[in-house]
């Protein structure tokens, strides 16, 4: 599987600015007034005061002056794909923005599983970016002088600025005493984090944060707490194992993963597929530098 990582630039696009992914060279292909490029692993889109990255996945041009970026697993695209009427085997970046052209700056909350995505709208003049609930996938973002420049890595926007990084001793500090750090805070200066459960709006060259999620505790409705409970769990397991191929569960023996484990067991087993197990183990003699493999279905 490849790994994904995207990262844009809005304000002054010049040719030493756009966005590094990792790209190397391949050919150019692009219609309309902006023109996407495929550099080896990596896919670029450039439109007016716009220039996306995605090393891993695709820059994609929805529609002239639209182009979307994006890391994302979606555990509810089927049920997404439905309910906005496209094609079932549409990509997770057309589904995104499919959301985007339905419900605007809201889509974010209509999405379920792990992501983090960029779309800029020339038309509206506008970049939204958001990330999941949990903060599963990272995003980092400058922001100076009306000029707004994300990645997913701070160390690209560190060498993207030029110049030795300003540290921030407070946040290293908090980090090594093992506290958690604040929600928008790096190591760096100037670096921010997109926080989990926001969408960043940037507009004109003014940023607005906003968060879409909130734990909010729910009123079952009719149903005993603990049956609703082990409702969700089984419905978050199903969804997560669905369309992802082969799925594993590392079992720590503590009742969380066992609990997850024995859910996918039992759904598998309704479905007529067969579990199987690894186990690694190692001797008990430090002296030794003996381990074990098994596998059993």
């Amino acid at each position: 599987m490849a790994v994904r990582s995207i990262s844009g630039l809005v304000g002054d696009i010049a040719p030493h600015s756009f966005p590094q992914c990792g790209a190397v060279h391949s050919d150019k292909r692009g219609s309309g007034p902006g023109s996407a490029q495929v550099l080896g692993t990596t896919s670029e889109w450039t439109g007016a005061g716009a220039a996306l990255a995605s090393r891993g996945g695709a820059a994609v041009e929805i529609a002239p002056g639209l182009a979307i970026v994006a890391d994302a697993r979606l555990d509810n695209a089927a049920d997404l794909g439905r309910e906005l009427g496209v094609a079932p085997d549409i990509s997770t970046e057309m589904l995104i923005a499919a959301a985007y052209r339905r419900w605007g700056e809201d889509c974010p909350s209509h999405l379920e599983g792990d992501f983090a995505f960029a779309i800029w709208d020339a038309d509206e003049h506008r970049l939204l970016c958001a990330r999941d609930p949990f903060g599963i996938r990272p995003l980092y973002y400058t922001h100076s002088c009306g000029s707004l420049r994300f990645s997913q890595s701070p160390g690209d926007l560190v060498r993207a600025a030029g110049g030795a990084p300003g540290l921030r001793d407070a946040a290293i500090a908090d980090y090594l005493y093992g506290r958690v750090i604040e929600a928008e805070g790096t190591f760096f200066d100037g670096v921010r984090r997109l926080p989990a459960g926001h969408v960043l709006v940037l507009r004109a060259g003014e940023r607005a944060l906003r968060r879409y999620f909130d734990l909010t505790p729910a009123v079952p409705d009719g149903r005993d707490v603990h049956d609703q409970f082990r409702f969700l769990l089984d419905e978050a397991v199903r969804k997560r194992a669905t369309g992802t191929g082969q799925v594993g569960a590392l079992l720590s023996g503590g009742l969380d993963s066992s609990a997850i484990a024995c859910l996918l067991r039992d759904q598998q087993q309704a479905e007529g597929a067969a579990m199987s197990r690894c186990s690694r183990w190692f001797s008990t003699n430090p002296s030794a530098a003996t381990s074990g493999l098994s596998s059993t279905t």
